[in-house]
């Protein structure tokens, strides 16, 4: 969405964003996300919401130390329960959980709840 430049704020709408990603970064299943991306912010931000459903997951990868996508990623648990590969070690995640992968780091995560989808609201800043 472009800024209007008579308005000094921007509003992105959940249901003009959202997308389907099938076998994320190789994980299983489809990923149901929304992309925040503010064009023309003052910072390298952006904000994603991944719902993963039950037995899904954004496959494990790395983001490089430098180019267009060089990351640092903060993982926010919103509501659920999964688990989370990160730099070899897979760690149980849960509602309320923050988890910081940082640039170069192994990550991914995980539903491991067959009953209920993982929600999570995911920061990435380009290095």
């Amino acid at each position: 969405m472009e800024r209007d430049p008579e308005q000094p704020f921007s509003i992105l709408r959940e249901a003009d964003v959202m997308q389907d990603l099938p076998n994320l970064y190789g994980g299983d299943g489809t990923i149901s996300a929304r992309y925040f991306r503010f064009d023309q912010a003052p910072a390298p931000a952006n904000f994603v919401i991944f719902d993963i459903p039950p037995g899904a997951s954004e496959g494990v990868h790395t983001h490089p130390n430098s180019g267009p996508n060089a990351y640092d990623e903060y993982y926010y648990v919103m509501d659920g329960e999964g688990e989370m590969t990160i730099d070899g070690s897979c760690v149980p995640i849960q509602t309320g959980d923050h988890v910081h992968a940082p640039l170069g780091v192994a990550h991914g995560v995980r539903n491991s709840r067959a009953d209920k989808s993982l929600r999570i609201f995911l920061t990435y800043i380009q290095r």
